[in-house]
C-alpha cells in the first residue's frame, strides 16, 4: 500500500508531465551526455549523422566556409586540389588547366593566353616558328601540290 507523501509525489509528476506536453518551456529535455560538433576534429561527433562541414553546427566555421583551395569542391568550381597553386592541373582560381588560359601548364610549351595559331604560340600551345604557315595552309599544299613558295605567299596576301 502506497503512502500519502508517495502518491503526492506521482500525482506531481503527472501534473508535470501534463505541463509539459503543452509547453515546451516548462521541462527541459535531459541531457544525456551529448557532446557538440567538434569541426575541427574529423567525424560526427554529436550523432546526427552529419559530419563537420556537413553539420550545420559548422557552417560558420572559416573552414567550412566556400573557398577556392579548401580541398572541397564548392559551387562554381571546376576543381579544388587544397592548393593555391598554377600549372598543377588545377589552377589557383579553382578552374581546369587548359590551352589559352595564360598559365604554362604540364605538357604545354607555352600558353600566350589565346587560341590563336600563328602569333608564335599556337591554338595547341606549342610553338609557332616565325613565318611557318598554319597548319590549314599546309593541308591545303600537300592536297593542292601547290610548291611552298606560292602557298607561303598565299598565306602572306591573307595576313594570317
Amino acid at each position: 500500500m502506497r503512502t500519502y507523501s508517495q502518491l503526492f509525489a506521482l500525482c506531481a509528476l503527472c501534473i508535470a508531465v501534463v505541463l509539459s506536453a503543452c509547453s515546451d518551456s516548462l521541462i527541459a529535455p535531459p541531457d544525456h551526455g551529448q557532446l557538440a560538433e567538434d569541426c575541427a576534429a574529423p567525424g560526427d561527433e554529436d550523432g546526427n549523422g552529419l559530419a563537420d562541414c556537413s553539420d550545420p553546427a559548422c557552417g560558420a566555421v572559416s573552414a567550412c566556409l566556400a573557398a577556392c583551395g579548401n580541398a572541397r569542391l564548392d559551387p562554381g568550381e571546376q576543381c579544388d586540389d587544397g592548393n593555391n597553386l598554377n600549372a598543377d592541373g588545377c589552377e589557383n582560381d579553382c578552374t581546369r588547366a587548359r590551352c589559352g588560359n595564360g598559365i604554362m601548364d604540364i605538357g604545354e610549351k607555352c600558353d600566350d593566353g589565346n587560341r590563336l595559331p600563328s602569333d608564335g604560340c599556337s591554338n595547341m600551345c606549342t610553338i609557332d616558328v616565325p613565318g611557318t604557315p598554319p597548319a590549314w595552309i599546309l593541308t591545303i599544299l600537300l592536297v593542292t601540290g601547290l610548291t611552298v613558295g606560292t602557298t607561303l605567299l598565299l598565306h602572306r596576301r591573307m595576313g594570317t
